[in-house]
């Protein structure tokens, strides 16, 4: 099993389930899986089966299992019921994304809590069940049910820490966005005061810089206040032009310049759009830059199409509201030859043999074409890998030349605490010697697309510095877990651009 970020679990096998369904022959499967012996972990092939192929039959069974869980029934054990914690979760994350029985699903997460709590002190499983019921309460506006969820799993984050554990902050920031918008303030409020006092996070820059975007993300969206920050993220295009998109995001603090985190998942802070004027100035250097264009009543997300001034330098966004002026962090930006595209990634569907056209090495895991993507039209690339293993997407390599200049960009998005993905490549001499190693630079996060940019060449400031010898450069996606990649880029600088 494996854990995401709303506590739900998910597992290698029924991925497989999923994938067999997809491909349409799941249902002729469906007999081999119930002669499946259950392992004795309380999970049962059969029945998930059964579930994933959608077969309407098996809904009076689970209401029965679910009937079957009685609060404080002597000596109830998991097996009793025929599923584990973890196969209880699973069970409700199926029926969930099944609108026939999805009224099941909080009534099977209700049943596993009162499991947990029947059977002993697994405090841990009891908050991921409370943080999935009450995410998925929240979805159908089940108020009431979400605020008990969230208080069930206050009081197990206590009961864990009283045996030990360290609190999950992670989660906890989560817990507190799902108090506030289920009206918990007061419970909200006492949960950022732990998490700010917490002594595992306290000195953990990125943590209480995530909490300071978790506060004024809850302060957005209820009306009252808080700080926002524009981030900028630029993609090379054909004919030399190129893309801007614009976010509109909660403000971290201190030192957020380097967060290249695009905010929402999929959506704007809808709260703030039509607000504030934007400003967007490029320079050859960030000293001496001006305005390349003005929107007001601008959306909280959107883009802008043309022509840098320069071959390559900087953007900067600007925020104003009255007479309040936000500044954004800086972004590289450069237009030239396109060598590799975002575009590119549709190859990978085509893939034969573990390669495609532009990619010399594609991993042997499910790979699909999604939709709500950050930039251009949307369509971005779902690799389904394993969380227990690290893979690599590589592209093929890159002639360069050291004497000039390139910028390298990528759009990632990977599961928080189910998972990793950062974006590199190797610099490789003409004998086929690697020469070193090296990773975007920046702070990113899970269940969010991350926007990575880096600028090569020799002479230029801020920039990976090209070994003389250098010939060839392999840009790749390392990962684990599901990771969705929206394009990966390479550009080869027309203009030799400035630096002060």
């Amino acid at each position: 099993f494996s854990l995401r970020g709303n506590g739900e679990v998910e597992s290698p096998a029924l991925r497989l389930m999923r994938t067999a369904a997809a491909l349409g022959f799941l249902q002729d499967l469906l007999p081999r899986f119930e002669k499946i012996a259950p392992p004795g972990d309380g999970s049962d092939p059969g029945l998930m089966a059964r579930i994933v192929a959608r077969d309407v039959t098996i809904l009076p069974e689970i209401r029965k299992k679910i009937e079957e869980v009685k609060p404080g029934k002597p000596g109830l054990a998991p097996g009793t019921v025929g599923l584990s914690a973890n196969g209880w979760r699973i069970l409700a994350d199926e029926l969930a994304n099944w609108p026939q029985a999805r009224d099941l699903a909080p009534k099977v997460l209700q049943a596993a809590a009162q499991m947990i709590t029947a059977t002993g002190n697994d405090y841990n499983s009891l908050m991921g069940i409370n943080l999935q019921l009450a995410s998925l309460a929240l979805e159908d506006n089940q108020i009431e049910t979400a605020q008990k969820a969230l208080k069930g799993w206050t009081q197990a984050q206590r009961d864990w820490q009283r045996q030990g554990a360290a609190m999950d902050f992670i989660a906890g920031l989560r817990v507190m966005k799902l108090m506030a918008a289920a009206g918990l303030d007061k419970e909200a409020a006492e949960l950022r005061n732990a998490l700010r006092a917490d002594r595992n996070s306290s000195g953990n820059t990125h943590y209480q810089r995530m909490l300071t975007q978790t506060e004024n993300e809850i302060a957005i969206n209820s009306g009252h206040g808080g700080t926002v920050m524009a981030v900028l993220a630029w993609t090379p295009g054909a004919g030399g032009g190129g893309n801007l998109l614009w976010d509109l995001r909660p403000d971290g603090g201190a030192e957020d310049d380097d967060n290249r985190t695009v905010w929402m998942a999929q959506e704007p802070l809808r709260k703030i759009s039509g607000r504030y004027t934007l400003d967007v100035y490029f320079g050859e250097n960030q000293n001496a830059m001006k305005r390349l264009f003005t929107k007001s009543a601008v959306p909280a997300r959107g883009s802008w199409s043309g022509k840098l001034p320069a071959g390559q330098g900087y953007l900067r966004a600007f925020l104003r509201l009255g007479e309040d002026v936000l500044m954004g962090p800086a972004v590289a930006a450069a237009s030239g030859v396109s060598l590799l595209a975002p575009e590119s990634l549709d190859e990978i569907l085509k893939a034969k043999d573990g390669s495609a056209k532009g990619w010399s090495g594609i991993p042997p895991v499910p790979v699909s074409q999604e939709k709500g993507g950050p930039a251009g039209e949307g369509k971005f690339l779902r690799l389904d890998g394993d969380q227990q293993s690290q893979m690599e997407l590589t592209a093929e390599r890159i002639a360069i030349d050291p004497k000039k200049t390139y910028l390298a960009g990528c759009w990632f998005r990977y599961g928080q605490n189910a998972g990793s993905a950062r974006f590199a490549w190797r610099i490789i001499d003409a004998a086929g010697k690697e020469l070193g190693q090296y990773s975007a630079n920046g702070t990113f996060n899970g269940d969010r697309w991350n926007y990575a940019v880096q600028r090569f060449g020799s002479e230029q400031r801020n920039a990976v510095d090209i070994p003389k010898d250098a010939a060839w450069l392999e840009p790749y996606l390392e990962f684990n877990g599901r990771c969705d990649l929206q394009g990966i880029f390479v550009t080869g600088v027309t203009g030799p651009g400035k630096e002060e």
